[in-house]
């Protein structure tokens, strides 16, 4: 379920807006932002809105972001907000459908990630599964019992692509597979990062940078987008870049 608001954005008009998305854009470690990226942005924030938008929960994008306290942050593809520094739960997941997924993990014994406003559940038993180190790296929050109200985000790992299809079917939510990992990624239905966005600036225009097919809409919809070694976002405003030009790229944006 989307909950549609309008948030207060002062200023659009005479700075430009400027997107990031995090890990696999200006984040290539999991655990900071790229040195050179850093001091970039740090200037582009002195003349422009920055706004950063990620998979992450904003509970796990503050400790990429100290050097970000007054920025708009929009978190969990979308299903939370941050701006004027409260949190809002934009989407949630239908409770209904939330009883099937439960029921699911104790079926297959599955591995997951369930985000709410704040806290969260949790089991991940591989130990080398690299959202280990991006998942409450603060600890800001606590790992709670499982429950089927206010769910924005839901990670399953170890998803067959067959069992991602079923989940895909249900109308009540938006769903993710990254087949190459195997990841179900659920939210609730109509939750985007660029339906997010829209809620923050409107319609003024704005610059992307992201990675992946969550930012897909995001790059299309946007005066310019710039694609990290991501091949498979179809659009003239949208140039493919590399990591390394990354940087480069923003400085592109500072006048």
């Amino acid at each position: 379920m989307t909950m549609l608001k309008k948030f207060s954005f002062e200023g659009v008009s005479d700075k430009q807006i400027v997107v990031f998305d995090l890990d696999g854009t200006i984040v290539f470690d999991g655990k900071t932002i790229d040195s050179d990226i850093l001091s970039t942005l740090l200037v582009l924030d002195k003349m422009s809105h920055i706004i950063f938008a990620s998979a992450r929960p904003i509970r796990d994008m503050l400790p990429l972001l100290t050097d970000f306290g007054q920025n708009s942050l929009i978190g969990g593809n979308g299903s939370m907000i941050r701006h004027k520094n409260q949190i809002t739960l934009t989407s949630y997941i239908d409770e209904n459908f939330m009883l099937k997924v439960v029921n699911k993990i104790h079926e297959l014994n599955l591995d997951y990630i369930i985000d709410y406003e704040w806290n969260y559940s949790a089991k991940i038993e591989d130990h080398r599964n690299p959202i280990l180190q991006k998942l409450d790296s603060a600890k800001l929050a606590d790992n709670v019992a499982i429950r089927t109200t206010n769910v924005s985000k839901v990670i399953l790992f170890n998803i067959s692509k067959e069992l991602a299809l079923q989940f895909s079917r249900d109308k009540d939510v938006s769903v993710l597979y990254h087949e190459d990992v195997q990841e179900l990624v659920i939210t609730g239905k109509g939750s985007d990062k660029y339906l997010a966005l829209k809620q923050v600036i409107g319609d003024n225009l704005y610059y992307a940078f992201g990675n992946d097919k969550n930012d897909i809409m995001l790059l299309q919809n946007a005066t310019k987008g710039f694609s990290v070694e991501y091949p498979f976002v179809q659009s003239k405003n949208v140039q493919i870049i590399t990591r390394q030009e990354v940087c480069s790229t923003i400085k592109l944006l500072i006048k």
